[in-house]
């Protein structure tokens, strides 16, 4: 299975603080930006994988994934940058796609 995963990056508006034992601070970073992966939910997959499968078991792709990763076969990620994929999960990025594809 390869998973197609788009980068991300997030500013945070605040300062965010890590506490340690005893309410200790460990680090303070001012508006951080953060970035990570993030599943885009498009997968490409083995025909193995799908023999896999019982008939008509229901599934969804984090089980597939953990299933795979569990018998010791490859799961791997293709990353792709943050503007070459949009999302629609949430109205604020609907809203960012309506505008892109279409203008304001």
């Amino acid at each position: 299975i390869t998973m197609i995963c788009a980068y991300k990056n997030i500013n945070i508006p605040y300062g965010v603080v890590e506490m340690g034992i005893n309410g200790v601070i460990e680090s303070m970073k001012e508006k951080p930006l953060i970035s990570f992966l993030t599943n885009t939910g498009i997968y490409i997959v083995e025909p193995e994988v799908v023999d896999d499968m019982e008939d008509g078991e229901r599934i969804d792709f984090p089980d597939i994934i953990e299933r795979q990763r569990q018998k010791g076969n490859k799961v791997a990620v293709f990353p792709i940058s943050e503007s070459d994929w949009m999302d629609m999960g949430q109205l604020s990025e609907l809203e960012k796609m309506r505008v892109k594809l279409y203008g304001e």
